[in-house]
């Protein structure tokens, strides 16, 4: 078997230590760090020096898990509220250091339990989820700004 070893470790110094990470995902680029935590919020992250860039709140539970469309510029949440949440991230160019403020533009709901992943289809305007309540749903997405 290969072996393994700790290479490096990234700090995120605004980053509450007591709270649970329960999910993290990286952009396409590496840019970005998304993570899902028991205090219902979804944080984005620099890569680069482990900033802070933007909260998304509007869980009414701990989020489970966080995935990143393939263009990089919308994330999709999962959470103990059974919904699935989807946030555009907005352009963190030119933020003058300031965390920006993301609210979800989509809400689907279905599952009858804790949603505990999801996934953008490659070459599909659609997710697919699996939930507590035995189920894995596919979802059409419809965008009339862009492709997810």
């Amino acid at each position: 078997p290969p072996s393994l070893k700790h290479t490096e470790s990234l700090r995120f110094p605004q980053h509450k230590s007591a709270v649970p990470v329960n999910a993290i995902e990286l952009s396409n680029d590496d840019k970005w760090c998304a993570t899902a935590s028991d205090d219902k919020v979804v944080r984005l992250w620099r890569v680069e020096d482990g900033m802070l860039q933007c909260v998304f709140n509007g869980h009414t539970s701990l989020v489970t898990h966080v995935c990143f469309s393939k263009s990089g510029k919308i994330l999709a949440s999962t959470s103990a509220d059974e919904t699935i949440r989807f946030w555009n991230i907005p352009d963190l160019t030119n933020t003058g250091g300031s965390t920006q403020k993301g609210v979800p533009f989509s809400v689907l709901s279905g599952h009858a339990a804790t949603v505990d992943s999801c996934s953008f289809v490659a070459n599909r305007k659609s997710l697919i989820s699996a939930a507590q309540d035995g189920c894995i749903r596919v979802w059409q997405c419809q965008s009339s700004s862009e492709q997810a």
